[in-house]
């Protein structure tokens, strides 16, 4: 009896370095299924910038959540900017400065262009998710 627990604690754990080593690779992973879409970001991570913090919320049966998160070339020594931390607050203080303008043309529907500040950014001259496919204030707030 001791062989075969100890054959299926073997499995266990073997099963479950696996899953952790999956989930360690999970982003790379997707990105590697499209490589049209993320070819060039895998290949130019550092020179990009680019790093990746996603964190997944599940709920059990009583609601409660737990979270996992998965990384993307993350390295602490570089800055990492969390842009959807920072979404609300822009789109608030966007509405707030045309409020206050008063320039009757001038809505949350108004065409929003930016520039890059540096090479690894891009400008937004375009979105594709619009229905106009311009940038605006009011659907950066849907995103």
């Amino acid at each position: 009896m001791k062989p075969l627990f100890w054959i299926w604690a073997v499995l266990v754990l073997v099963s479950c370095s696996s899953r952790v080593e999956d989930d360690a690779r999970l982003i790379e992973r997707l990105m590697e299924a499209h490589p049209q879409q993320f070819d060039h970001i895998l290949k130019n991570r550092d020179s990009l910038e680019v790093q990746i913090i996603y964190t997944q919320i599940d709920r059990d049966d009583r609601n409660r959540p737990s979270f996992r998160s998965f990384y993307f070339n993350v390295d602490s020594a570089r800055y990492f900017y969390p842009a959807s931390t920072i979404k609300l607050p822009m789109v608030l203080l966007a509405l707030e400065k045309i409020n206050r303008l008063g320039i009757p043309a001038l809505t949350e529907h108004s065409i929003m262009l930016h520039d890059s500040v540096y090479r690894g950014q891009l400008p937004a001259r375009a979105d594709t998710t619009s229905a106009n496919g311009l940038p605006s204030i009011d659907h950066y707030a849907k995103k």
